[in-house]
């Protein structure tokens, strides 16, 4: 007879985490007027099972709170497709949203307008604003608040621009979008395939700050993991601690990563015991990753990151090395970086790559050093630069190498040693510039950074007045102003460090549209 396993608990797993961005949401929801929200995330962060976690959210902490709300979902993916069949996918994009609102508001009764179709004789864009109008009627008529949730919302950019037109204009009067995606099309670019060029979107302006979506917090990894092991426990499936540190190391905070070492976990010990088989382990866990990896990589070409409009999306060799890819490839291979060297202007390339890889989750902040946040990835980078070396002696920019290597840099810095390398690791001295919220002393001990300093004594120094983004950035950064995403995300550390609670800040306030403004009574004379 052979042998009966249990079924793996962990090819899918329902929703966890993520309660600091469903926290910030439901404050944005619950805002007057609600604030329309974008969520941008690498592929295989989370984003959809979020969305969907909105859309159905019984049973979770914000379950309560948002039942006054009507939610629809749709997935916007399909739309990437049919950039060449324009009108047929904004009539059905528009049908679709329609049809999901009206099976929501009134369950028993059907569509009164057709589903498109291409060889429909009626001319399309007329069927796509017929669906805007009934959908326009519903959300019209309907009491409670409707928010509508876009996901993959590049899909939506690749439609002509008349259709973010009319989302716009629904938006200011009718409903609020929760959108989701890779890049920030809402806000850069719209493309239209008639005119066959890029223009800025109309949605631009509609959206506050961008939410990224990029590793798990620890406490959430923690939590998972517990479960994780429990459930294995259940299942005969017997894990050890020396099991839950590798999952750890080579899956980090990563979401999908973390679940694709506990399915090859799980089936692991329930055949054999810990050390045996071990390396078979790893293996077959850095097989399932590579897909992952490999997106992840490749995803570092896109122009979208430079600011540019991306034409062409496929995966495929290059012989180049985009500035992205070549910051990881560094940080993989041991080099590191301070916040006072990237004040260097010949080092803004690598100062920007570094805000971005940071916001998407693909490098973190371990001990005053830049590490890759998985082993699996990391080894995954290494690989690609043997393979690029072979194929094109292709070399990581010198100039890239000598803004992250601190043994090039003259700045006042402790040198300790690193075990792990031959090449040291570098902390930086930390400003004097310290908050002075004097209700809170544990902050009082958390020193600014460098740029956080500039920041926080820029906003200082003009207590009490709303700072435009551009002053800011002008005033810290001099010629080589970084983008918006990179002076919000120095506020949200100065905000853990100066608020009591940094998701509904009281002292250093976002004026939506204009800037920031620090309060006059968050300060003390020192």
């Amino acid at each position: 007879m052979s042998a009966s396993f249990p079924e793996n608990p962990f090819h899918r797993l329902d929703f966890w985490g993520r309660q600091h961005e469903l926290r910030t949401i439901r404050n944005r929801l619950l805002s007057d007027p609600p604030q329309h929200c974008v969520i941008i995330g690498e592929t295989y962060t989370g984003k959809t099972r979020l969305l969907t976690q909105l859309a159905a959210p019984q049973g979770t902490t914000v379950a309560d709170e948002l039942k006054k709300f009507t939610m629809i979902y749709l997935d916007c993916v399909a739309y990437t497709e049919l950039t060449e069949q324009a009108d047929y996918a904004s009539a059905l994009f528009w049908w679709e949203l329609y049809s999901k609102l009206q099976s929501a508001l009134h369950a028993h009764e059907s569509p009164t307008i057709p589903k498109p179709k291409l060889s429909m004789d009626q001319a399309l864009i007329e069927i796509a604003f017929h669906a805007k109008s009934e959908l326009e009627d519903l959300l019209r008529n309907h009491k409670s608040p409707v928010i509508i949730l876009l996901d993959n919302f590049e899909g939506v950019a690749r439609l002509p621009i008349r259709n973010s037109q009319w989302l716009r204009s629904l938006g200011q009067s009718y409903c609020t979008y929760i959108v989701a995606s890779r890049h920030l099309l809402y806000l850069l670019y719209q493309y239209d395939p008639k005119e066959s060029q890029f223009n800025l979107s109309p949605l631009w302006n509609m959206f506050s700050d961008p939410i990224y979506l990029g590793l798990m917090t620890e406490g959430e990894v923690n939590t998972f993991l517990c479960w994780a092991q429990e459930k294995a426990e259940q299942c005969r499936s017997h894990w050890e601690k020396d099991d839950i540190d590798l999952i750890r190391n080579l899956a980090g905070r990563h979401p999908e990563l973390l679940r694709i070492a506990c399915v090859r976990l799980f089936e692991q010990r329930l055949t054999s015991s810990r050390s045996e088989n071990d390396e078979f382990l790893e293996i077959s866990i850095y097989k399932d990753a590579s897909p992952i990896c490999q997106g992840l990589w490749y995803g570092l070409t896109d122009p979208e990151l430079q600011g540019e409009p991306i034409v062409d999306k496929s995966y495929k060799v290059i012989q180049t090395l985009s500035p992205h890819q070549q910051v990881m490839m560094a940080i993989a291979k041991g080099y590191d970086t301070t916040e006072q060297i990237l004040l260097a202007p010949e080092r803004d390339i690598t100062r920007d790559a570094l805000f971005v890889l940071e916001q998407r989750g693909l490098i973190e902040r371990i001990n005053g050093k830049w590490r890759v946040f998985a082993e699996v990835m990391r080894q995954f980078i290494l690989k690609q630069e043997r393979a690029y070396r072979a194929l094109a002696s292709v070399d990581i920019d010198q100039k890239i190498l000598r803004s992250l290597d601190t043994e090039a840099a003259s700045v006042q810095e402790t040198h300790i040693p690193n075990s792990r390398s031959q090449l040291p690791i570098h902390i930086p001295t930390v400003s004097a510039l310290t908050p002075l919220d004097a209700n809170s002393e544990k902050r009082q001990a958390r020193a600014f950074t460098h740029l956080e300093g500039k920041v926080y004594g820029y906003l200082k120094s003009h207590a009490g007045e709303v700072c435009d983004k551009e002053e800011i950035k002008s005033a810290v950064w001099e010629n080589n102003p970084p983008g918006d995403s990179a002076l919000q995300k120095i506020i949200e550390r100065i905000r853990e460090k100066i608020e009591d609670d940094p998701e509904n800040p009281r002292y250093l306030i976002a004026v939506r549209g204009q800037g920031y403004m620090l309060r006059e009574d968050s300060i003390i004379a020192s």
